[in-house]
């Protein structure tokens, strides 16, 4: 019953979503925008290389690892720092073994080049846009990650990721996205139906997928990934010995019809600012 009720939430939610996206559709500004912004609003997805220095990547790596180190188990820190150990009580969970650290703005400074971001976001729409969060991911020898999904339906979110590390190949889990499955995509409402009558599929898991539009997210450290979480999605899993770690930073895309689904208040609540 739960996942019918989840089906029927994702799928109006996104029929919802759609019709904004409709709307929204001929929003880019062709006069301010860039060739990344032309390309993120055509596939949902970029890549910006040197984005930050090899030197600074190396800094936050290493502040970063303390963290995770200093705190060995799931920890909220008093300064609002969590650092989350995914599914470490569960065997053979997704993710498991992957590291989250939620705020670790509050534990590092961190000197980035928010209006590199925000001047690629910018001219894709004239819909509100926040930036709700900054997260560290620490990857390692994580085998078993979430197949292909959607984060969520509604509203749109954008992430931006900065590699740390040299993500070089498919063995050390890139992020990985299905070219212009964020926007009207039959496939992500033939997946939110079909799971509904696979038990072991969660009601947002993408499993049939265009191959052809699949881009794996490689890069050198310093590399920035921007992404349309609506699309469809993973991380792909490590091969033993390998690591990923990289800064994330969550950006929220909100329309006034946004708020009919009721989703916008909070968060735009907790978010850190408005573009």
């Amino acid at each position: 019953m739960q996942k019918l009720m989840d089906t029927v939430k994702n799928v109006l939610s996104l029929i919802l979503q759609d019709f904004i996206n409709l709307i929204h559709h001929w929003d880019y500004d062709k006069n301010s925008g860039n060739q990344h912004s032309k390309e993120l609003f055509e596939t949902g997805f970029v890549k910006v290389k040197n984005f930050l220095e090899a030197n600074y990547c190396n800094e936050l790596y290493k502040q970063i690892i303390s963290i995770s180190e200093d705190n060995p188990i799931t920890t909220k820190l008093d300064n609002g720092t969590f650092i989350e150990h995914r599914n470490s009580k569960t065997e053979n969970g997704p993710d498991k073994g992957m590291i989250d650290i939620y705020n670790i703005d509050k534990s590092i400074h961190l000197k980035l080049n928010y209006s590199t971001i925000e001047n690629i976001l910018k001219p894709i729409t004239t819909c509100d846009i926040y930036l709700t969060s900054i997260h560290a991911y620490i990857n390692r020898s994580v085998e078993n990650t979430r197949i292909y999904h959607v984060d969520n339906c509604q509203p749109v979110i954008y992430k931006a990721f900065i590699y740390l590390t040299h993500v070089s190949d498919k063995s050390f889990g890139p992020y990985s996205f299905i070219k212009n499955s964020d926007r009207f995509s039959p496939k992500v409402y033939y997946n939110l139906i079909k799971n509904l009558f696979v038990k072991k599929n969660r009601s947002t898991d993408m499993p049939s997928y265009n191959k052809e539009k699949e881009i794996i997210g490689t890069g050198h450290k310093g590399s920035l990934i921007i992404s349309n979480q609506n699309g469809i999605h993973r991380g792909y899993p490590q091969a033993k010995g390998k690591e990923r770690v990289a800064i994330v930073l969550n950006y929220m895309v909100i329309s006034k019809l946004n708020y009919i689904h009721k989703t916008a208040g909070a968060s735009i609540k907790k978010s850190l600012k408005k573009l």
